[in-house]
């Protein structure tokens, strides 16, 4: 099954590649996107300002890849960037240190037959820098899955970042770009907008390798922690989650409690983490 575009050919899919200073990865990224066997697809690559080899390494690819070059806006804004450049009916987004397996897109595609159906993600493998297997995650969650991004909190529900996803572009005409005042949490909060409208589902198969490596975007800090409050604020105050807001208090004492044991985890002890719990319900919902 494959889906069709207006003209009853294959729908085109704009592959979206991030880069800041990955130069020794980017090219397997590229290469991963190329490969596809899915067609029709273009591929754009944004460079955020980075001052390594990169650009070097992706003009080498010529006409057969889109390449932006613009100062460092984030990955937000360069996924921002490539969306507004991008002319597919689907945008896939693909980290410059990560890479595909060469059906992802095909398998993916299959799933948006269902017209409820706004982002189809799949299960995926994590390798080392050098890309020797390293574990894997799952995918686990389809359908209306809400209740499940109000429930695990700091946990994903959509596996891998943003490597994994494929979507519609008409979720972007409803719900918006990518929010450049987040980092680490603008993936979670662009997937919790889309899941306010549209279902998801996901292929089993590993259709990914997610690099894991000293300058992962991921690894916790003190922002992160201040951005989970931020993007559950923005849930509760949303419309389209007014059934989930009898979950307020719990949420946001569970980001404290983690955000305490991560504190102390890191040698940052507190007096009582109770009342750094108790503290941090009470500056968040008021």
């Amino acid at each position: 099954m494959t889906i069709q575009g207006s003209d009853d050919v294959e729908a085109l899919v704009s592959i979206v590649i991030p880069n800041h200073n990955y130069g020794r990865f980017v090219s397997d990224a590229v290469e991963s996107a190329l490969s596809q066997s899915y067609r029709p697809i273009e591929v754009i690559v944004v460079d955020n300002g980075s001052t390594d080899d990169s650009l070097a390494r992706l003009e080498a690819f010529g006409d057969r890849i889109r390449l932006i070059a613009q100062p460092d806006l984030g990955q937000a804004g360069s996924r921002n960037r490539g969306i507004l450049a991008s002319a597919g009916e689907f945008v896939a987004f693909l980290d410059a240190d990560d890479v595909w397996n060469p059906e992802k897109l095909a398998a993916q595609m299959q799933l948006f037959s269902d017209p409820r159906i706004g982002l189809v993600y799949c299960s995926m493998s994590e390798a080392d820098a050098d890309l020797r297997p390293v574990a894997g995650r799952r995918a686990m969650y389809r359908g209306d899955v809400r209740s499940l991004m109000v429930g695990r909190v700091g946990h994903a529900v959509i596996v891998g970042g943003e490597s994994t996803a494929v979507i519609r572009r008409s979720c972007f005409a409803e719900v918006g770009l990518f929010d450049p005042t987040l980092s680490i949490s603008a993936g979670w909060d662009m997937y919790r907008r889309i899941v306010g409208r549209y279902e998801v589902d996901f292929v089993e198969e590993p259709l990914v390798t997610y690099r894991v490596h000293g300058s992962n975007q991921h690894l916790l800090t003190d922002a992160y922690y201040s951005e989970m409050v931020a993007i559950y604020r923005r849930l509760f105050d949303d419309p389209l989650w007014t059934e989930y807001r009898g979950r307020r208090r719990s949420v946001f004492a569970r980001v404290a409690m983690m955000r305490a044991r991560e504190m102390a985890r890191r040698g940052r002890w507190v007096r009582s983490i109770g009342a750094v719990v108790e503290a941090g319900v009470r500056r968040v919902t008021g």
